[in-house]
């Protein structure tokens, strides 16, 4: 009988990689242009009281913004309807956390002054010492 075929050779398929890190390098770069950091806003914006001289903080990284709507509603960062009661263990969480947090407190115009003083309260009960007031300039 005769065989058919006889010895078969094999291929060998490569898959050429030299440019595999161009290709990762090029997507690491289109992720990050095209990435859009969303930043947490109020459900409500405040509209900030006037202030004769107004400074900057330079490190946003150790802040913590704190809403108050002029209902008296509380939002913390990305957390809102924050019950008054709860404000101080959430925040003695953040500060022990991270003990060199700011609490940047925005609050509306029209938020009675009661309310700030209540969250005032909560914050020193919580430990927060380092509080700072948003407020626009005067004349902006």
């Amino acid at each position: 009988m005769a065989r058919f075929g006889g010895k078969k050779e094999r291929l060998e398929t490569t898959i050429p990689t030299s440019s595999m890190a161009d290709i990762a390098f090029l997507l690491l770069i289109f992720f990050m242009v095209t990435t859009v950091f969303i930043r947490f806003r109020p459900d409500v914006p405040p509209e900030l009281p006037e202030a004769e001289a107004v400074q900057g903080l330079q490190n946003k990284r150790h802040v913590t913004n704190l809403w108050i709507a002029p209902d008296g509603a509380i939002q913390i960062d990305s957390l809102s309807g924050v019950p008054l009661d709860k404000l101080a263990p959430l925040m003695l969480s953040k500060i022990r956390r991270n003990p060199r947090l700011i609490v940047l407190i925005k609050s509306d115009e029209s938020t009675s002054y009661g309310r700030v003083s209540d969250v005032i309260e909560e914050l020193r009960r919580a430990e927060a010492l380092r509080i700072t007031f948003a407020a626009t300039p005067e004349g902006i």
